[in-house]
């Protein structure tokens, strides 16, 4: 019987030394705490160095576009992409984790937030890092009926869900989406006046850099 490969027991001990990671950052601007891709890394790094683990990211996709949002038609940058992570042990064993991210900027940065969402998402997922976020499960989402597929018309844009969509897509949409609960925005409420605010908040939010979203759908 052959010895497991050193990874293995690298990661397991890199693990055991790491605890829950909290929204220990504040953003001064606009209020809210946030969970920064720094935060993780003071975490996870001494025990990565400490059980010699080292981690090399391999970009394999990028989907880059333009959107416009607010009633300046403000472009922004919409970056998606995947991310292998090789998690490596000094015997040349490895084990990988591949991730996909997106964010938003405004300015040249939405590679390198997109980037950072993804190396926090395969730390926090492959080491099973405590978040103390909500369990995905307290929300509950009802499926839209869907559209009639017979001829006719192509439904006019669905302003609420283009919104929803820009918003989860940010960064941290933490401040956007609590704005909008807090309003009791729905589809059937939105107004123009409303949906020009909705998005003059995700233009101003999409140019906090150092926000990381917690991984699910905020809605």
């Amino acid at each position: 019987m052959t010895d497991a490969p050193e990874i293995f027991a690298a990661m397991a001990a890199v693990m055991a030394d790491v605890k829950a990671v909290g929204k220990d950052d504040v953003n001064s601007a606009q209020n809210f705490r946030f969970r920064g891709i720094d935060g993780v890394l003071n975490a996870v790094g001494p025990a990565l160095r400490t059980h010699r683990v080292v981690v090399v990211p391999m970009v394999e996709q990028v989907d880059v576009s333009t959107v416009e949002v607010g009633k300046n038609r403000t472009p922004m940058a919409h970056v998606s992409l995947r991310v292998r992570y090789r998690f490596l042990a000094t015997d040349g064993s490895s084990v990988d984790a591949v991730v996909p991210a997106e964010a938003f900027d405004s300015g040249d940065k939405a590679v390198s937030k997109a980037m950072s969402v993804a190396f926090r998402t395969a730390l926090i997922q492959s080491l099973t890092l405590p978040t103390n976020e909500p369990d995905p499960d307290s929300v509950l989402y009802e499926r839209a009926p869907a559209h009639d597929a017979g001829p006719g018309p192509e439904p006019a844009p669905d302003r609420f869900v283009d919104l929803k969509v820009a918003t989860n897509a940010l960064t941290d949409p933490a401040p956007v989406v609590d704005w909008v609960k807090a309003e009791g925005i729905t589809r059937r409420t939105l107004t123009d006046e409303v949906a020009d605010e909705w998005a003059r908040r995700i233009e101003e939010a999409a140019k906090t850099p150092m926000a990381v979203p917690s991984g699910e759908d905020p809605f």
